[in-house]
């Protein structure tokens, strides 16, 4: 019983955390689109077309990301307490990647300003984002809900095998007679 409402309470915290991001995702989708229209209208940003191209489909991929982990987040509280926290995670990934990827395609453009550093500042604004989701990756994995969901899940497959082997031992059995 104690389990039961240890695991609901975690459940309604993801399902909370959820709507949040799903809010967070939608806006920096809508960000991304409108960095594609300020880099694809003239004044041009990048002077390159292949650069231009690149740092298009990248964001292209971002908002992408962005959209998908916004609908995941938005849809994760209907999800089962058993499955609630894979969508979560799958989703949180999918927002970390999408961030690396919209820092990684504002480089050419701050490579081509004329400010001190800008170039070495977006380094490390795409390092720094690398290492966040690196740090989040991890916490996913050693987190106690995972693991305990991963249990959970490992434990029902194996009753499900054992239930679907032994009808199936039975029907031979029948078949036998």
């Amino acid at each position: 019983m104690k389990q039961s409402r240890e695991n609901d309470t975690e459940t309604e915290k993801v399902a909370q955390a959820a709507g949040a991001f799903a809010g967070v995702c939608g806006t920096l989708a809508g960000f991304s689109i409108a960095f594609i229209i300020l880099v694809l209208t003239p004044p041009r940003l990048i002077n390159t077309d292949m650069v231009q191209e690149c740092v298009v489909t990248l964001l292209l991929i971002s908002s992408f990301l962005y959209i998908n982990a916004s609908g995941m987040f938005a849809n994760a509280s209907r999800y089962s307490s058993r499955n609630i926290f894979w969508i979560y995670n799958l989703a949180l990934i999918f927002f970390h990647i999408s961030n690396v990827l919209i820092l990684i395609s504002i480089l050419p453009i701050l490579g081509n300003l004329s400010l001190p550093f800008s170039t070495g500042i977006g380094i490390l604004l795409v390092f720094a984002a690398i290492v966040i989701f690196l740090i989040n990756l991890l916490a996913m994995f050693q987190s106690s809900s995972s693991r305990k969901i991963a249990r959970l899940n490992i434990m029902e497959d194996k009753e499900e095998y054992r239930r679907r082997h032994s009808m199936s031992s039975q029907g031979e059995d029948d078949e036998r007679s």
